[in-house]
């Protein structure tokens, strides 16, 4: 045999065994790779969104808790030192103040209990109200940063007592029993200022009206209209509107707007949720800090 015929065998034998080898690697060992490589990355995209959804789902529950908290500490009780009807008479007079003031009552006190570990005093209240300002007062009361109780109610609506209309709401005369509860010797606190209880939902609907209507009241409050406001800035207890004025509205969950209240502050998604009542008809309407824009739903 010729040098350059083995050579040339040598050569081919070499070619030979590369094209092998680079039809394996590229038709058989790459695509194997390639789909094991595919199958790493979906793997951990699931991974990666399932951690997504457990971290907004952890941020859901702080800002459900922050506002939990927020509602906690207004309705938290405390029993005074003491209780006298001066006392009482003003904390009535400023749970008044957060209803639409209709409401006129003689105020009676009846006598001091004393037990082993608390006291309470009680009193009447005989007045005339609308049914609406009624209940919101009874609620505040009940639900104030002071413990109250409502021991006894009598609603005398037989009589009518007022006409309904657009000025004025229809009374009803009530008595009332009520138990003021405070504790000798315990140490006074701060939080006995002006209560800032959860507003109830019926101090922006009245009983005696049709259930929708097509008409809205008028803002006669001047209360902050949400669709003609921007949401500004925002804390963890804080949300602050500017209006078309330009005048800016400090508000915390339970405060009064247009139409409804501000029913949750969500810092970590930077936006705050409220609840309007449009007619009958109940919305929650999202601003948010980056845009301003709201979305209602229902």
């Amino acid at each position: 045999m010729s040098y350059a015929l083995r050579n040339s065998i040598v050569l081919g034998l070499l070619l030979a065994l590369l094209l092998g080898g680079g039809y394996y690697w590229i038709y058989v060992r790459q695509p194997k790779q390639r789909q094991a490589l595919q199958a790493e990355q979906q793997r951990l995209n699931q991974q990666i969104a399932s951690l997504s959804a457990v971290l907004a789902t952890y941020d859901s529950l702080l800002a459900q808790l922050a506002a939990l908290e927020t509602r906690w500490q207004q309705r938290r009780w405390v029993t005074p030192e003491t209780d006298t009807p001066d006392q009482t008479l003003a904390y009535l007079d400023s749970l008044v103040e957060q209803t639409d003031r209709n409401i006129n009552f003689d105020f009676e006190y009846k006598g001091t209990k004393e037990l082993p570990s608390y006291s309470y005093n009680t009193y009447t209240l005989r007045g005339e109200a609308s049914f609406r300002t009624l209940y919101a007062f009874l609620w505040l009361l009940e639900h104030g940063t002071r413990l109250y109780t409502v021991e006894r109610l009598q609603i005398d609506a037989g009589e009518e007592k007022g006409q309904a209309g657009a000025d004025k709401a229809p009374m009803v005369g009530f008595a009332a029993v009520l138990r003021a509860f405070f504790t000798p010797g315990m140490p006074p606190s701060d939080s006995l200022a002006t209560p800032r209880p959860y507003r109830p939902a019926l101090l922006e609907s009245d009983v005696f009206m049709p259930l929708i209507s097509k008409t809205l009241p008028e803002n006669t409050a001047g209360l902050p209209d949400v669709f003609a406001s921007r949401l500004t800035v925002l804390t963890h207890d804080t949300a602050y509107l500017l209006d078309r004025e330009g005048q800016t509205h400090a508000l915390r969950v339970g405060d009064p707007v247009y139409l409804g209240r501000l029913e949750a502050i969500d810092i970590y998604q930077n936006r705050a949720v409220f609840v309007l009542n449009k007619g009958g008809i109940w919305e929650w309407v999202t601003l948010r800090v980056e845009s301003g824009a709201g979305d209602a739903g229902h």
